[in-house]
């Protein structure tokens, strides 16, 4: 768990620095200058993206991260893994991006209201967004791969961040109006794409010279039957994750995926341990099944959901605890989001609590499942935010995704238990509960700081964090964290009792 820990950890770190980044983004300056509405647009920008990139990768990144430990060190280019796997992405992106020109008509009719306009002025930039979507995504996985997640996570999480907020600012400063910032916006990430290629060619692994000679070989097949089941898995879950942006876009209107898209932001930070983590689990978990180290893979499935609960349970509190604060922040308009911010949070405490089931099975010989389990919730999710959205509104299409997680997780644990048994679960995370409950209270309960929502903020989540923090220190329910906590405490001087 060491080197998991060192990476995790780094990478979290990156990752909640560009949560502040990204919180300064959407709460103060998108709201304050440039509206919910251009705020709505770049984020429908990056989630049909990233949905259209599913067509085009053909389940790429995940053939990667599974077979890259078969062809690592075969030779200096690593059995020309990489560079075949970009050709063949590059052809592909090539005829996606031929298809996005012809049905321009259709595609922009779709999105009725509000946002066709900003579509038929910014069609190009989102086909140029869409093409740098797919490159990052191979880098990402194939740094991942490498074991080497925290650069790529730090251009990701902060660059990109850095960028956002860059552009915001010259905006503020007049150096370039509305139209000017969405397209710059839509090139935003050309700076990263080169600081990927960058890190890679500097640790010696950018190695792209294709070996073509991989379709003669045995693997190929499993690739190919691998990666045409990662891409229909692929669909299913970005329908389960992205089509409440997609769906509130065409039903409701951009002001309205802008508040949606706050929320969801907000919720997200209860993952970002667990993505961080994630890093470095994937491809660990992917050379345990590689191996046949099942107790391991075992102790790390419980370890890591554990460790990344601890992190979400506090998170989670926290936001709840601070709504007000977050609506005295952007303003009144955005009070409709209150509700998203809640469902959405016990969304994600489910998907951490399950801890990285995911991975587990589509690394296992039965990761052909995955794909039924992603289609039976794709399905549900569809109609769900369809009829709750016209139901509830804003608040219809978090109920509907929350409901879809906690169904993909229990259909996946269940079929995880019964046919591995294994599972995640523990008594410690129970504590861990209890713990957050108490904090959560503590929360509700302070009196308001009232000369300023920004002090509440800090007295409020410092009390609960305090509280909290010394709970889990205490009664140790999260032995990784205790240790890892003493560790750095015993640099500064601090011994452990």
């Amino acid at each position: 768990m060491g080197k998991v820990i060192r990476q995790g950890i780094s990478s979290g770190i990156f990752i909640y620095i560009g949560m502040v980044l990204g919180f300064v983004n959407a709460t103060i300056l998108f709201p304050k200058y440039l509206g919910k509405e251009v705020y709505g647009f770049c984020q429908f920008l990056i989630y049909i993206s990233e949905l259209l990139a599913v067509f085009s990768l053909l389940g790429a990144p995940n053939v990667i991260v599974r077979f890259f430990p078969r062809f690592r060190d075969k030779d200096p280019s690593h059995g020309g893994l990489i560079g075949f796997i970009m050709s063949i992405v590059g052809g592909t992106t090539l005829l996606v991006t031929g298809l996005l020109l012809l049905l321009r008509p259709s595609f922009i009719n779709w999105f009725g209201g509000d946002s066709s306009g900003y579509l038929s002025r910014f069609y190009g930039g989102l086909i140029v967004f869409f093409v740098f979507t797919n490159l990052n995504t191979l880098l990402n996985n194939y740094a991942t791969a490498l074991q080497r997640p925290r650069v790529p996570t730090f251009f990701g999480e902060i660059g990109s961040r850095l960028i956002t907020f860059s552009l915001i600012l010259l905006f503020v400063m007049q150096w370039i109006d509305q139209d000017q910032f969405i397209q710059l916006y839509t090139l935003k990430l050309l700076p990263i794409t080169l600081g990927l290629l960058l890190f890679l060619h500097l640790i010696g692994e950018w190695k792209a010279r294709p070996n073509f000679g991989i379709i003669k070989q045995p693997v190929f097949q499993e690739m190919q039957a691998y990666g045409l089941y990662a891409v229909f898995a692929k669909i299913g879950r970005q329908l389960v994750n992205r089509i409440d942006i997609i769906m509130i876009t065409a039903l409701l209107s951009l002001g309205d995926v802008g508040i949606y898209a706050l929320f969801y932001f907000l919720s997200q930070v209860i993952m970002k341990t667990h993505e961080g983590i994630g890093k470095m689990a994937n491809p660990m978990i992917a050379e345990y099944w590689q191996h046949k180290k099942f107790n391991e893979l075992k102790a790390f499935y419980k370890r890591t959901a554990l460790n990344n609960w601890v992190a979400a349970v506090l998170i989670f509190a926290g936001i709840v605890a601070n709504l007000e604060n977050a609506i005295l922040l952007v303003g009144e308009e955005y009070r409709s989001g209150m509700p998203v911010a809640i469902f959405l949070g016990i969304a994600q405490l489910v998907n951490v609590v399950n801890g990285y089931n995911g991975l587990v099975l589509i690394h296992s010989p039965h990761y052909r499942f995955d794909l039924v389990f992603k289609f039976i919730t794709a399905a549900f999710t569809v109609i769900s935010n369809y009829f709750f959205i016209q139901w509830m509104g804003l608040t219809g299409a978090a109920v509907a995704t929350a409901v879809t997680l906690v169904l993909q997780n229990l259909m996946m644990q269940s079929f995880l238990y019964r046919k591995l048994r294994i599972h995640p679960f523990s008594w410690p995370m129970v504590t861990v509960a209890l713990f957050g409950v108490g904090a959560l209270a503590i929360g509700l309960l302070l009196p308001r700081v009232e000369w300023h929502y920004t002090l509440d903020i800090i007295v409020r989540s410092g009390a609960m964090t305090l509280a909290f923090g010394l709970l889990v220190l205490l009664f140790n329910p999260a032995p990784d964290i205790t240790d890892y906590f003493w560790k750095l405490a015993g640099k500064a001087g601090i011994h452990r009792p």
